[in-house]
């Protein structure tokens, strides 16, 4: 995939080039509800059906190819660390 940007609420993150296979990590802080959306150069934009807002401290993985999301799981605390 290239020049992925990664987009939540109040915020965009530039994830650059990911090769098959790798992975890459972000920490991200959004500014209200928001759920997560990968848009690459010449791609659709991929919907994680992921749920975010303020104070949430959530691990997410998932698994994307060029133009689907295989896998997305969630693991969050909503408690203010």
């Amino acid at each position: 995939m290239y020049s992925v940007i990664l987009h939540v609420t109040g915020g965009t993150y530039s994830l650059g080039n990911i090769p098959a296979n790798a992975s890459k990590s972000v920490q991200v802080a959004v500014t209200g509800e928001s759920h997560i959306e990968l848009s690459q150069a010449q791609g659709k934009r991929l919907i994680l059906n992921v749920y975010l807002e303020p104070g949430y401290h959530s691990n997410i993985s998932a698994n994307v190819t060029t133009d689907s999301v295989l896998f997305v799981d969630q693991n969050y605390n909503i408690n203010p660390l």
